[in-house]
């Protein structure tokens, strides 16, 4: 069988199909609004630009993500005051910029009902003055003034308080969530965020909610929508007959076209209410002695994006694209997995335990190391185009941590054009240890797009961040894969699979890739050269990269593999 094949229908298959914005501050349980929710209007109290998902790269600092995931977890010298983050932090950080360039809809809902209603506070900031000096109301700021808090609330998406929530929400009905919205913003802990979903699972997005009106059996919520600055007109309709509610004006983001996709009934697609209260779980607390879990994500040009995946026991995590499920949107049939979704049009993220029998720390030195490896992948990414004429660059992340270590890929800049058919584009392979990976261009000759590997030593306190690209003008042969290992910090396994998946082979054709690497330790961040690398004919070689010292880069050379 094909490393093809079996990824997509064997024991270890992820699929991203293109088919188809997050939150908090710090604070108490419950709130004490100081204004009335009834007052609220998207001008002046909302914010006067667009969710376009323009982020940049001090959007979020390194203090922040030391508050995030614990200065001892992401900072080598353990302080998050001037915090030299690790390889994971520094992945943690790319990661959740990147996750927020979809849209920070949950964000702007969460940071402009906090300025509104009070009770709450920022980093000690509590009105908009505290932003901007010169702005006495929210409408006054500028994007440069709060990207910093918006960032911040965006990132509580996937902290188990509001997941809690969004799962009820999943289980409840259009009307329960109606009369919450209705009662909330006539008490003391009103709303703060509509979230809800297109009815094809296809895009989400989240507002402020601060009116309903309601005349016979006919409802409307009142919206500040993030997508339409200063406009009083927008609202839910719903049916307090039938359950039934539609969102004309639906989008993820600003740049995406309006959906007639966002409606529901009853328990079907049900909207979800979030109180601010429920807003302010702060730290994500992705604590590196608690975890045991590959955790997968996908962000670029991903609103056409779905994730399934399947372990090796054939048991199925995602969006059920394949009907496995009639009736069911998303599937989740490992125990102890985990779906996190996401209010930026992005498919949701996928956490999966890690296996304990695992040969996760062992190197790969023989034909017969690796055979162990691969049939222990967990699984496999396929890619191909959803929508007619839209072309997509997707970028996939996935990280596994354990005790010892963790290790990060991400696969960016993938092109995902039109002209591609079903059976073409890149397939990847991940090892549930983290230290090994597959990639393959199904079906086209094409460039492979750029790896980055983090990977972090405990034991050793280092780290190292490898750039892998191959060259343009050198390409892998049909159905050939590329293997790579993470022997240690500064060794690379670099080896080529053979079409049917079972055998490691010498290179049929020249390949050229360069590798960049920056190691960082309690010391900080040192950058190695870039350094090109012509693999020849007949070669399955190890990589030693090399440490770089005050002399420069040592010990960087190319070994035989096995």
């Amino acid at each position: 069988m094909s490393f093809r094949t079996s990824l997509i229908v064997g024991s270890a298959a992820l699929a991203l199909l293109l088919i188809g914005c997050g939150g908090g501050g710090s604070g108490s349980t419950t709130s004490s609004p100081t204004a009335n929710a009834a007052n609220f209007q998207p001008n002046p109290d909302g914010f006067s630009f667009v969710n376009d998902g323009q982020v940049e790269i001090d959007d979020l600092t390194d203090k922040n993500i030391a508050t995030l995931y614990g200065a001892n977890n992401v900072c080598y010298n353990g302080d998050a005051n001037n915090c030299l983050l690790t390889a994971m932090g520094n992945y943690q950080k790319i990661s959740q910029l990147k996750g927020q360039q979809g849209g920070q809809c949950y964000g702007f809902a969460v940071a402009s009902a906090m300025l509104y209603y009070g009770g709450y506070d920022f980093e000690g900031k509590t009105q908009a003055s505290d932003f901007n000096p010169s702005a006495s109301k929210t409408y006054d700021l500028a994007k440069s003034d709060v990207d910093n808090f918006i960032a911040m609330t965006f990132t509580n998406q996937f902290t188990p308080q509001v997941q809690n929530v969004i799962n009820q929400c999943a289980n409840s009905d259009t009307i329960t969530q109606y009369n919450k919205i209705k009662q909330s913003l006539q008490s003391n802990d009103p709303s703060a965020v509509l979230a809800f979903y297109a009815l094809s699972g296809q895009g989400g997005h989240a507002v402020t909610p601060y009116k309903v009106s309601e005349s016979g059996n006919e409802a409307k919520i009142w919206v500040y929508d993030n997508n339409y600055p200063g406009q009083d007109n927008l609202y839910f309709s719903v049916s307090l007959a039938n359950g039934y509610w539609e969102y004309a004006a639906g989008r993820t983001n600003a740049n995406e076209e309006a959906s007639s996709d966002y409606k529901g009934q009853g328990t079907t697609n049900p909207f979800c209410s979030i109180a601010l209260s429920e807003t302010q779980y702060k730290v994500l607390e992705n604590s590196r002695s608690a975890r045991s879990d590959v955790q997968v994500v996908l962000n670029g040009q991903a609103e056409n994006v779905q994730l399934l995946m399947s372990n090796n026991q054939s048991k199925y995590i995602g969006y059920d694209f394949d009907n496995i499920d009639p009736g069911a949107t998303y599937l989740n049939q490992i125990s102890g997995a985990k779906i996190h979704q996401r209010f930026d049009g992005m498919p949701p993220m996928l956490q999966i335990p890690i296996p304990s029998n695992l040969t996760n720390l062992h190197a790969i030195t023989s034909p017969q190391d690796y055979n162990v490896f691969f049939q222990e992948l967990y699984f496999g990414v396929a890619a191909k185009p959803y929508n007619d004429g839209k072309s997509n660059t997707i970028s996939l992340s996935m990280d596994a941590a354990n005790v010892a270590f963790q290790s990060a890929l991400q696969i960016t800049d993938v092109p995902l054009q039109q002209s591609i058919t079903q059976d073409e584009g890149v397939i990847v392979g991940f090892h549930p240890g983290g230290k090994f990976l597959m990639l393959q261009r199904a079906g086209t000759s094409g460039s492979l797009p750029k790896i980055t590997l983090y990977y972090d030593d405990f034991q050793l306190q280092q780290g190292a961040i490898h750039e892998f690209s191959v060259n343009e003008g050198y390409y892998l042969a049909d159905n050939y894969t590329l293997g790579i290992f993470i022997q240690d910090v500064k060794t690379l396994g670099v080896f080529i699979i053979d079409p049917s998946g079972e055998n490691v082979v010498d290179l049929t054709e020249n390949i050229e890739y360069s590798v960049s690497s920056r190691y960082v330790d309690h010391n900080g961040v040192r950058q190695a050269p870039v350094r090109t690398i012509k693999q020849p004919l007949g070669s399955a070689y190890r990589l030693r990269v090399g440490m770089p010292t005050k002399r420069g880069v040592d010990d960087f050379k190319i070994e035989r593999l096995f």
